[in-house]
């Protein structure tokens, strides 16, 4: 479960193909403005426009211009169960499915602007387990997959209104090795990509269900103690891991290389600002973005593996507004 905080909300303003740090510029946006808290915790884009923001207190949806909050109220059952929210998702029906830091929060319908504890797939004859929900998305067929990290993957067929489990085999190397899956990610292609919370990432076939392709990416002391594994694919279908809070810094694996490079603030060679990584982006010109806690954003060029980090300048009103940065969002006109 990804757990992520940013001091404020940042929208980035202009990306440029140069990569110094006095051309990156960034429009702070705040409680000034009418955001319910600068603790931010993650970020959704809508079919109609709108960007949801999650924060520490309250469920933001911003226009571009204004602020509509929801939080809890004792006295409407409708309301979110609870302020806080650490994670979003987007379902097939465009409702927000909601999480906190002990789990799982409430499913909020953007139009009728209720919400709910309760969903018809919780009642299927193989139901989601929905304390431990990982990860949610919709393939390109419009059906829904849900990774839960003590049961395994789910896939909802919308035209059909079946909900199946993935069988597990860590014997069989077609079936999924694990049922504690940690993250998803779609490649360029569309394939369903898998993390468990072993290192292990797992290409699904999304008709047979099968797994046509596994690369151990981390071994069990590079995993430790670190309980979830977060997954980006960049725009080469290349994979990065980490672990948000457990100090591991950022492994990074080419798929067509077969080769791994782990970037920590020890190493000389593939070198990040501190070993926290908290979120990943990749902008239009392919450089990618590796947020840190107190370290600030680093960009790092796949093409020499160099890192350029942004960090906050108090002489600079335009720089990054706080060295935390756990959470990034690219919107569909490349800023971020």
């Amino acid at each position: 479960m990804k757990q992520i905080i940013l001091n404020t909300l940042i929208l980035f303003a202009t990306l440029v193909a140069s990569a110094q740090t006095d051309q990156y510029k960034f429009r702070r946006v705040d409680i000034s403005n009418g955001l319910s808290n600068n603790q931010v915790t993650s970020f959704l884009h809508d079919k109609t426009g709108f960007i949801w923001i999650g924060t520490s207190s309250g469920l933001n949806r911003y226009d571009g211009y204004s602020f509509k909050v929801f939080k809890n109220d004792a006295n409407d059952t409708l309301s979110i169960a609870n302020s806080e929210v650490t994670q979003m998702f987007m379902d097939h029906e465009g409702k927000l499915w909601l999480l906190y830091h002990e789990g799982f929060n409430c499913i909020f319908d953007p139009v009728t602007e209720k919400a709910t504890t309760d969903h018809p797939l919780f009642h299927k004859q193989v139901p989601i387990n929905k304390q431990f929900i990982t990860d949610m998305l919709v393939d390109k067929k419009g059906n829904l997959w849900i990774s839960n990290s003590q049961t395994g993957l789910y896939h909802y067929n919308v035209a059909t209104d079946e909900l199946s489990l993935l069988p597990v085999n860590p014997n069989d190397a077609k079936l999924l090795s694990s049922s504690n899956i940690s993250s998803m990610a779609v490649d360029s292609e569309g394939c369903l990509w898998i993390c468990n919370q072993h290192g292990v990432v797992e290409k699904i076939d999304s008709e047979t269900f099968r797994v046509i392709e596994r690369v151990r990416v981390l071994n069990a002391s590079e995993v430790g103690d670190a309980p979830y594994l977060n997954m980006f694919i960049d725009n080469d279908d290349d994979i990065w891991i980490y672990a948000t809070n457990y100090m591991r810094g950022v492994y990074y694996y080419s798929c067509n290389a077969k080769v791994m490079r782990h970037f920590t603030s020890e190493s000389t060679q593939w070198h990040i600002t501190n070993n926290n990584v908290c979120c990943i982006e990749q902008d239009d010109f392919g450089l990618i973005w590796v947020g840190i806690d107190h370290g600030g954003i680093n960009l790092i060029d796949k093409n020499n593996l160099k890192c350029l980090q942004l960090s906050h300048n108090v002489y600079d009103p335009m720089s990054l507004s706080h060295n935390s940065v756990k959470a990034m969002y690219k919107d569909n006109i490349g800023r971020i």
